[in-house]
């Protein structure tokens, strides 16, 4: 499971991901390397739901959409 990638490259302030419960010391492993995003677990049934958001947002909806 490659987060890293998604994390450095990601055209939003808000990333959700789904993964197996095991993969949860991973997702916290990656803000090591990624600082400037916080992540919020949710249990669901026999997954994990990882919500990623930025700390200080640095996109708006119109420069994601290339229409600066």
């Amino acid at each position: 499971m490659e987060i890293g990638w998604y994390l450095r490259f990601a055209k939003s302030d808000k990333i959700e991901l789904t993964a197996d419960p095991g993969a949860v010391p991973q997702i916290f492993y990656v803000l090591d390397i990624h600082p400037e995003w916080d992540v919020d677990i949710e249990n669901v049934e026999d997954h994990v739901v990882a919500h990623y958001r930025r700390k200080e947002p640095v996109w708006s909806k119109t420069e994601a959409a290339g229409q600066e």
